[in-house]
């Protein structure tokens, strides 16, 4: 692999359906060659995190936008310090996000979320009654987090709506 100073990672996820599974998974088996990360696809759709060149990442980003189901996609890139991930998986999953909670289609209702500008962002999770829930797990809490975020401290995401549940009559 390349020195991490020449490195980006990519981050993307889209929850659409996926009626061949198999198939994409095949396909980004082959177009992840050169690549380094952790790729999840599942029937709700797909969710992954890869590094590579600009040049490998720009090749894999265009083959997977020419799809129609991801051809609105976004990709968010950043510059690797270090050597993010040791090797490239690519995975079938049941979910993308696993929730644990049985018929929950996360693709149903879906709505877009709202989008906050960074300006008004400050003024948003100062009001009273908000409550701000930093869902990112505890080492990623520990590294930096607004102030008065929660913590909800569930080792895994699939245990994030109980711990909502336990907890939303005090909010």
């Amino acid at each position: 692999m390349t020195p991490a100073s020449t490195l980006q990672h990519s981050a993307f996820y889209k929850f659409t359906d996926v009626t061949d599974v198999p198939a994409l998974v095949s396909l980004l088996h082959d177009e992840t060659q050169d690549l380094l990360g952790s790729i999840l696809v599942a029937p709700e759709g797909i969710n992954g995190m890869v590094a590579g060149t600009v040049a490998a990442l720009e090749a894999f980003e265009s083959t997977l936008s020419a799809i129609p189901a991801f051809s609105d996609m976004a990709f968010k890139r950043s510059a690797c310090t270090t050597v993010p991930f040791r090797r490239m998986k690519v995975r079938r999953r049941k979910e993308i996000v696993p929730f644990g909670i049985a018929n929950v289609d996360a693709k149903a209702g879906t709505v877009a979320a709202t989008q906050v500008l960074p300006a008004d962002w400050r003024t948003l999770i100062e009001q009273e009654d908000v409550v701000l829930i930093d869902n990112r797990n505890s080492f990623e809490y520990r590294l930096g987090r607004f102030r008065n975020a929660i913590d909800p401290g569930v080792a895994h995401f699939r245990d994030f709506p109980q711990y909502i549940t336990d907890n939303l009559e005090a909010w």
